[in-house]
């Protein structure tokens, strides 16, 4: 299955996911580690974002802002307990357009990431139907507002890393997949380069996990994995 090599210690490998095996007492751990996970990051975030401000208030930078699409990638509908005779969700594509920002602290080396973005995917829905034969092969689409919280790390002089929280809110009330409204997670490694003072671009591969502590708090809930390339312009404000 798509990315499930994603974030792995917090959830279910597809593999497990499908076993028969798997025990409702493994998923009530699993799901637990997944929160107290979020809350871990939480205050470590909230901590760190404390540090910063401190920083940056003794050494002043430039602030950057920035166009980006994403896509070049797969895509995946995955839950913690497949549900006997569900629709099988298969990725087909998904694309992302956003406006980025960063704000430098630390020397130039640490900036504090954030963005808004729109995201669209499409699934293929394969599956046997209620007569007990196979379905026509159909497209459903999820549709989602993303705001990606973080941090991005500079070495090697062209070369980064970045990771944060993403609060989604979905776009598209008629989807059949479950609602994305919640927190994720997100990680990637980049490279940028500045071709004038004030002007870069980047190339961004990343991984995503939408809606991992959804807001409606369900069990078994739909999870969107997305794993791309981002590619942005950023200009110097």
């Amino acid at each position: 299955m798509h990315g499930k090599n994603l974030i792995s210690f917090l959830y279910l490998s597809s593999e497990d996911v499908c076993d028969a095996k798997v025990q409702p007492h493994h998923l009530i751990f699993y799901e637990n580690r997944m929160t107290k996970t979020i809350l871990f990051m939480l205050v470590v975030f909230t901590s760190l974002t404390g540090t910063l401000a401190q920083e940056l208030e003794a050494n002043p930078q430039r602030n950057r802002l920035g166009i980006t699409y994403a896509s070049f990638g797969k895509n995946d509908v995955v839950r913690a307990d497949a549900l006997d005779g569900e629709l099988s969700y298969n990725g087909d594509k998904f694309y992302a357009l956003g406006v980025h920002y960063l704000h430098p602290v630390y020397s130039g080396w640490l900036d504090i990431e954030t963005a808004l973005e729109y995201t669209h995917h499409t699934f293929a829905v394969s599956g046997i139907g209620g007569t007990g034969e196979p379905i026509t092969p159909y497209n459903v689409n999820s549709s989602m507002i993303s705001l990606p919280i973080g941090a991005r790390a500079r070495f090697l002089q062209y070369l980064f890393a970045n990771a944060g929280f993403l609060i989604d809110i979905g776009a598209d009330a008629s989807s059949p997949i479950d609602s994305q409204n919640g927190i994720g997670l997100y990680l990637g490694i980049g490279i940028e380069y500045d071709f004038l003072p004030g002007f870069s671009l980047f190339v961004n591969p990343y991984q995503r996990v939408h809606a991992l502590l959804p807001f409606a708090l369900e069990k078994n809930h739909q999870k969107i994995l997305e794993g791309g390339v981002r590619i942005g312009v950023m200009f110097g404000l």
